[in-house]
């Protein structure tokens, strides 16, 4: 099955490098762009088919790689489901109400599949925080798509770690779908890096945000117990979630709606204004990204006791990063 992994990674690739540019093209041909605004720094309109090309090369090269493509199909269903509404959004913008409630249809049918957080908690917690999960992180990645090749990036090293992860635990149809998007997000990083000419648009950022939480609940790891693992997706998405946790304080503390304010608070944002270019943001989260995969890799391993001291810590930095945060954009 290694082989299998690294077909599709390459397959993907090499589809996703030839697809983005027609993507490009045909975005700027049809005027479905990002056009420059009070919250937008480009200078000229931008494609916004950057999603098109990860959605058709992700599901594309799965079900052509998979030997069994049920193993996924409601996965992909509920993210082909997001990334539809997305593409809507970016044609004719759907107010955030609506795309919650899209959300949240999204994660019904994902438990109604089966798929959701299985904690020795009781049913109703678990389908509570199973709904919590899947409508946060498609929101975190969403809000997260703010700097050319962040959302894409980040995602990226996401899947670089499901596909480790699920090659550790025989979870082979789960690191062949990532093992697809990871060469679409490749080939697609090329246009999008800084200075991109092609964005995701929300309907790339729901797509990958739907598949990232929903992957992260169908990690299982055989030989460590639940109560020890329920930690590894929380730290493996940490800082889109980190990042929508700084928002959200920041504009509630300003009596803003965190979804219908844009605002320039983000944490790429924040490090651009201490002095990095926008590279030199995206490239540091990166290495942050990076290094909270290798901490969510380790965790994996470990056991529940010293899983529950990494708890304790992981909060509190989250706590003092946004408070050191909040302060320094007070200043």
């Amino acid at each position: 099955m290694t082989e299998s992994i690294l077909t599709a990674l390459l397959i993907s690739l090499l589809a996703s490098l030839m697809l983005a540019p027609v993507a490009r093209y045909l975005a700027l041909r049809w005027n479905i762009v990002d056009t420059p605004g009070a919250h937008r720094k480009h200078a000229r309109p931008v494609a916004l088919l950057g999603g098109a090309t990860i959605l058709l090369v992700s599901t594309g090269v799965s079900l052509l790689i998979l030997p069994t493509p049920a193993d996924v199909k409601y996965v992909l269903m509920a993210a082909i489901w997001m990334a539809l509404w997305g593409l809507w959004d970016d044609l004719k913008h759907l107010p955030s109400g609506i795309k919650l409630v899209l959300q949240i249809v999204a994660a019904i049918a994902l438990i109604v599949s089966g798929i959701q957080v299985h904690l020795p908690l009781p049913a109703a917690v678990n389908l509570v925080l199973t709904m919590l999960w899947i409508v946060g992180v498609c929101n975190a990645i969403n809000l997260l798509d703010n700097m050319d090749g962040l959302a894409a990036g980040i995602s990226a090293i996401a899947m670089v770690f499901f596909i480790i992860m699920g090659m550790d635990s025989g979870q082979w149809a789960l690191a062949i779908l990532a093992a697809s998007t990871l060469g679409a997000l490749l080939g697609f990083l090329r246009l999008n890096f800084a200075p991109a000419t092609i964005y995701l648009g929300d309907s790339g950022s729901l797509y990958l945000g739907l598949l990232v939480a929903t992957l992260g609940l169908q990690l299982k790891f055989p030989d460590t117990s639940p109560n020890a693992t329920w930690l590894v997706p929380i730290v493996l998405l940490g800082l889109p979630l980190l990042d929508t946790t700084l928002v959200t304080v920041s504009r509630l503390r300003k009596g803003l709606n965190p979804l219908t304010s844009p605002g320039h608070d983000h944490i790429s944002h924040r490090l651009n204004k201490m002095g990095l270019s926008v590279r030199q943001t995206v490239i540091l989260l990166y290495v942050v990204a990076m290094g909270l995969g290798g901490l969510a890799l380790w965790i994996s391993r470990q056991s529940p006791a010293t899983n529950a001291w990494v708890a304790v810590i992981f909060v509190i930095s989250v706590l003092v990063t946004i408070v050191w945060l909040e302060r320094t954009a007070d200043k």
